[in-house]
């Protein structure tokens, strides 16, 4: 017995959901698992014993760079990878450019001021973004938008008073300078329209590399230093853009920016519970007004797209 067209058509539909229903839940492991890994970045830093800021950066980044271009091999049967480099354009320049100046300030930002900082700082990037993006590209922003942003800014402006009594405005503006300088790569890669960022992260790295190599006193670190640096570069940093990269491809980007958010949560967990590092009572208001306006925002932005 056969069955029947609209029965056909039924199963045929059934069976398609399914599996974007499988690919959807795929995608968010994928990006909690990115975010997971993004969390763990300034756990990395503190274990570092002797190695000072710019060996840290050299190391990282070279171990990052080899790790990415490894798996672009893998990924593109060798020769291709080779052409996808020679096929930088001007964006793709710039976005490796401002990938290499975040991967500096972030690592001065981690040695300068509490994890809890640098992260809550952070979750100030999408609308900061937003806001680039305005500037640049004359892209319209939203009126929740601009709320959100100005309460993110409340937020940003405790943590970096609180600083500035701590005398860590240093880190805290290190740290406001990592999210400017990523903002800004989002709206390069925007405008551009490339949508494979591990390339670009891999150029920003070896950038990055060469200029810490020149600004680097000496480049002999103690074996445990070595370990730690390499591990870092080379797993952590590698797999958290891996992962976020694959990730986003089944999820919309609400949802992206509302998964990378428990980085937020996350990241002064471990430092409390591995490092003892206990935020202060101002940098978690500050922390607690950025994350409730990313998650608003977030929550909208999934509300209009499921519309």
């Amino acid at each position: 017995m056969t069955l029947s067209p609209p029965k056909l058509e039924t199963r045929v539909e059934t069976e398609a959901g399914n599996r974007d229903r499988a690919r959807r839940w795929l995608g968010i492991a994928l990006v909690l698992g990115a975010t997971l890994s993004f969390s763990l970045a300034g756990l990395f830093v503190r274990w570092v014993e002797s190695a000072d800021a710019w060996q840290t950066i050299f190391f990282r980044c070279v171990a990052l760079a080899v790790a990415l271009l490894g798996f672009s091999v893998i990924r593109h049967r060798g020769a291709q990878a080779i052409v996808n480099l020679r096929n930088f354009g001007p964006q793709a320049l710039a976005g490796a450019l401002l990938m290499g100046g975040a991967m500096i300030v972030v690592i001065w930002a981690f040695r300068n001021t509490t994890i809890a900082n640098v992260v809550f700082i952070g979750g100030a990037t999408p609308f900061v973004a937003s806001l680039v993006a305005w500037l640049v590209l004359r892209e319209r922003v939203a009126r929740q938008t601009m709320i959100a942003m100005a309460a993110a800014f409340i937020g940003v402006a405790f943590m970096t008073a609180d600083g500035l009594a701590k005398g860590t405005i240093i880190g805290d503006a290190f740290a406001l300078a990592a999210t400017l300088i990523f903002s800004s790569l989002v709206v390069v890669l925007r405008s551009g329209r490339s949508h494979d960022m591990l390339p670009v992260i891999a150029f920003g790295a070896m950038l990055a590399a060469s200029f810490a190599a020149a600004m680097a006193p000496t480049l002999t670190v103690t074996a445990h230093d070595l370990m730690i640096l390499v591990a870092m570069g080379g797993v952590q940093t590698s797999l958290s853009y891996a992962l976020l990269a694959f990730g986003a491809r089944y999820v919309s980007a609400a949802e992206v920016t509302l998964l990378g958010m428990a980085e937020i949560v996350l990241a002064p967990l471990w430092a409390w519970l591995a490092l003892g590092e206990t935020p202060s009572i101002g940098s978690l208001i500050g922390g607690g007004i950025i994350l409730a306006a990313v998650l608003a925002q977030a929550a909208v932005r999934m509300q209009a797209e499921h519309r």
